[in-house]
């Protein structure tokens, strides 16, 4: 029962903080389009 327990706070650890580091990466990536963007703009 303990061993159950255990587990499955790892495995709501591991998928809450990959939920998180997901988040992060779609925020790094719309900021980095974003930029693309403006340079884009600046040229034109």
């Amino acid at each position: 029962m303990a061993i159950n327990s255990k587990e499955r706070i790892k495995y709501i650890y591991v998928t809450k903080l990959g939920s998180l580091q997901n988040k992060r990466q779609n925020q790094q990536q719309a900021l980095l389009e974003g930029v693309v963007a403006e340079k884009t703009k600046q040229k034109q």
